[in-house]
């Protein structure tokens, strides 16, 4: 049988875990969302340079050259 005291140690342990998991796991969120944005930002740095590199070939080509 468990007594009391050895009940409420055993409480505060199994507490103590559960409160260090739930940091682990927003912890986790955060690094995943900060991930998440990085990829937003670089895709959209991705995205423009796409574009510059469209619009110098239409004016390179307007001025009759060739992309090489």
């Amino acid at each position: 049988m468990i007594d009391r005291k050895e009940l409420k140690a055993r409480m505060a342990g199994e507490t103590r875990v559960r409160m260090a998991a739930e940091e682990r796991e927003r912890l986790a969120i955060v690094r995943a969302e900060r991930a998440e944005q990085s990829e937003r930002n670089l895709t959209a740095e991705l995205d423009r340079a796409h574009r510059l590199i469209d619009r110098l070939r239409a004016q390179i080509a307007s001025m009759g050259c060739t992309v090489v």
